[in-house]
């Protein structure tokens, strides 16, 4: 079962890549592949200058709040999917953004799909808090979990995430953990420490050559400005006080 979204922002670097996003979401609300119900935005960094996933997500949130503050926000479900990148290692398909790269699935009727329509029906499926909530995404990233296993009812935000490598999380941002004492296969909340843009040779502790890596497949907020955070990725069911920074993590295959 799939829960449409009220809003689904596209972010994008500059006014050219956004009229390309704005001429696929049109495709794909015209061919079904986007909930008629859906009202979609292409929302570019400030003065075409990017300024990272933090300040592009604070921008589509002042956009979308409109002045109006959290009110803005109760009761809908906002999906944010950042895809403002240049896709240098997919060359290819940089024209049409890699988030719209193509890949061998069809639709319901057969349309050409792309990882964007990949993305949105993962994220669709997660539960739709009565209260609302923002969703945020990456576009170069396919998650793939048990839905169901996924907890939006605490107050806070939730982060997903998976176990990988350390070698892997040198080269990507992490969430540090206090501790690597549960089975990696179970959900548990866990305090967070620290939150790493990479990581590196002794910045983190861990257990079995592990660390917890942020994936681009789930940010969820009730509010913007709310602070407390908990995020998911390889494990299962459990606990946490919902106070301060905790980390959630949950079963989860990441794939990019």
């Amino acid at each position: 079962m799939t829960n449409p979204f009220d809003i689904l922002v596209l972010t994008a670097a500059n006014e050219a890549q956004a009229a390309g996003y704005r001429a696929q979401l049109a495709w794909r609300c015209a061919n079904g592949l986007i909930h008629p119900d859906t009202e979609t935005r292409v929302i570019t960094d400030p003065g075409g200058r990017r300024v990272g996933s933090l300040g592009a997500t604070l921008n589509v949130l002042t956009q979308v709040a409109g002045g109006r503050g959290v009110e803005a926000f109760a009761g809908r479900r906002i999906l944010i999917c950042h895809s403002g990148g240049d896709s240098r290692r997919t060359p290819a398909y940089a024209a049409q953004g890699k988030v719209f790269t193509p890949v061998p699935a069809t639709g319901p009727a057969g349309q050409p799909l792309a990882l964007f329509d990949l993305i949105l029906r993962t994220v669709s499926a997660l539960p739709a808090p009565a209260g609302g909530h923002v969703l945020i995404t990456s576009g170069d990233v396919l998650l793939t979990f048990d839905h169901a296993s996924v907890d939006f009812s605490r107050p806070g935000v939730t982060g997903v995430a998976y176990f990988g490598p350390v070698e892997r999380g040198s080269r990507h941002g992490v969430y540090v953990p206090s501790g690597f004492g549960a089975n990696p296969q179970r959900t548990e909340c866990v305090p967070v420490v620290d939150f790493l843009q990479a990581l590196r040779a002794g910045s983190a502790r861990v257990r079995g050559g592990r660390s917890v890596r942020p994936r681009g497949g789930g940010y969820r907020a009730r509010q913007p400005d709310t602070r407390g955070l908990r995020a998911a990725g390889e494990s299962g069911g459990g606990g946490g006080n919902g106070e301060g920074e905790n980390i959630e993590r949950r079963t989860s295959n990441a794939e990019r």
